[in-house]
């Protein structure tokens, strides 16, 4: 619906093999916004025309997740969607990466076949999130005999232990860790790596990505108390099948997602839960629309507000006593800080309190020569990945700090990509490259004529159906439910198509002779 520059084109008649070569308007910014590089507009193309499993294909190429990073992801595609322009919600892009891999699982996933091993060198991977997977994944596809280490009993890092199961139940990732062990990808899990050294005598490359599974205490008087549970520990227990006993009324201290996500899953345990945060709302790091849910589901949040210290009869918690603040100047992150108001201090009661201040990673294993920043993650080269030692590299939220799953899986790519160049000298680009001169920026007046032609419609986005929330907070079962057939074909009608060529690669996969560059 708007004009390509140019179209399919032979550049050299005369030249051998005579190629053909696609130009085009730009990258769709969605692709441009997504840390794997994934064609958003190219699978959403596909979804419109009913070829739901070419459009989970096209996702997979860079995307071992696309199950759960359509439940779970933060969606910066959707933030740089050019379906605003016109006044309206961007496209639902999560929602559609969610129903193609849904529709899959209904009607008969692609089988996936074994990786031939190639290669003589074997690699290792301590660490079963997902950045580790996709690195796993991506090195088994070059011919490597690839391990992974994984201390939990089971696979998944985060995605296992850190998202309840109502954001994503764990067969969605059982399905989805499947295909890469399917590839021929071991998995060790019960299996903790304490000797760095042992495991390079064995291993000709070893990746880091052990995550950020360890909490820091906020040093206020009270914490040992029983009662008292970090957030990331919490969640780990939750997610492992237990139900524990948080009594009639929960306070959780944090603003982020793991802090709703704790209070969320106490209330499931039937419990009175208030998240206490020290700035405003506008400054919460947890996503809107998580909060928005949490308060649907009747958590109280308590804002501008921080604890002083956790009261107990000894033993356990009975409350916790809390002072009021007041925001000053900007931080070094740009919020602005918070300051205690002098005489503001009062007393709520609680039977748990859980602190979800933050994640770091346990590196305690690693000899000293694996250099560590003064924020307690691996220091790395940002253009190899590599660490302090030959041979070792840094993935995940062991080497940023705790970030996002599509983040983690980005950056999975990039360490297989230095891997299999550190061990065989070949340039391979795993994780897409988008340059941002050559991104669309389509312009408001441009659209609004579009519009006033009748070339482009205003069409509400469309609301996936979810539980009722007196039903769903009785429970662990997944809220969210999906999008029906007929929705999900209408919400792919609404992308502008700002790319024109979306970059689905049908072209390059039809041709035989591979005559599309």
């Amino acid at each position: 619906n708007m004009a390509p520059r140019k179209a399919i084109y032979r550049p050299y008649p005369q030249a051998v093999p005579n190629v053909f070569a696609i130009d085009k308007r730009g990258t769709s910014p969605c692709k441009a916004a997504c840390p794997t590089g994934t064609s958003a507009q190219g699978y959403i193309a596909l979804i419109a025309e009913g070829r739901y499993a070419e459009a989970l294909e096209l996702s997979r190429q860079v995307n071992p997740f696309t199950s759960v990073c359509g439940r779970v992801c933060y969606h910066p595609c959707e933030t740089a969607c050019s379906r605003q322009l016109l006044g309206e919600e961007p496209v639902s892009i999560a929602s559609l990466k969610r129903f193609m891999a849904d529709w899959a699982a209904e009607h008969g996933d692609q089988p996936v076949q074994a990786a031939p091993i190639t290669r003589e060198q074997q690699v290792a991977i301590v660490g079963a999130g997902p950045s580790g997977l996709t690195a796993a994944q991506d090195l088994a596809k070059l011919g490597y005999r690839v391990t992974v280490y994984e201390a939990k009993p089971k696979a998944g890092g985060m995605l296992r232990y850190g998202i309840p199961d109502y954001r994503l139940p764990q067969a969605v990732l059982d399905q989805e860790i499947k295909r890469i062990t399917d590839l021929g990808v071991t998995i060790l899990t019960n299996t903790p790596v304490n000797d760095l050294d042992a495991l390079q005598q064995q291993y000709q490359a070893v990746l880091l990505s052990v995550g950020a599974h360890q909490a820091p205490g906020m040093r206020i008087e009270g914490e040992q108390l029983q009662g008292v549970y970090s957030a990331i520990d919490y969640l780990y227990r939750v997610n492992s099948g237990e139900r524990p006993n948080v009594g009639r009324r929960v306070v959780v201290v944090g603003g982020g997602n793991t802090a709703v996500d704790a209070a969320r899953c106490s209330r499931r345990l039937g419990a009175d839960v208030t998240i206490v945060y020290r700035r405003s709302r506008a400054e919460m790091p947890a996503y809107a629309f998580e909060v928005d849910e949490a308060e649907a589901e009747g958590v109280e949040l308590n804002l501008l507000t921080n604890p002083v210290r956790i009261l107990g009869d000894g033993e356990k918690v009975t409350g916790v006593e809390l002072v009021r603040m007041r925001l000053g100047e900007p931080d070094a992150s740009g919020r602005r800080s918070p300051i205690p108001i002098e005489g503001s201090n009062y007393v709520v009661e609680a039977d748990t309190v859980i602190m979800a201040i933050g994640q770091t990673p346990d590196l305690e294993f690693l000899p000293g020569d694996v250099q560590v920043t003064r924020r307690g993650t691996l220091a790395f080269d940002e253009a190899s990945l590599v660490t302090s030692r030959a041979g070792v590299f840094a993935a995940g939220d062991a080497a940023t700090g705790p970030r996002s799953a599509v983040e983690a899986i980005g950056m999975g790519h990039k360490a297989a990509e230095s891997i299999h160049r550190y061990l065989s000298g070949e340039e391979k680009e795993l994780l897409p490259r988008v340059d941002p001169e050559r991104v669309v920026e389509l312009d408001r007046s441009e659209v609004a004529r579009q519009l006033a032609e009748g070339k482009v419609a205003l069409q509400p986005r469309a609301r996936m159906a979810e539980r009722p929330v007196d039903e769903r907070v009785r429970d662990f079962d997944e809220v969210s439910l999906g999008y029906t057939e007929e929705q999900a074909l209408i919400e792919a009608g609404r992308c502008l198509a700002c790319g024109v060529c979306s970059e689905c690669y049908r072209c390059v996969d039809a041709c035989k002779p591979g005559a599309i560059d």
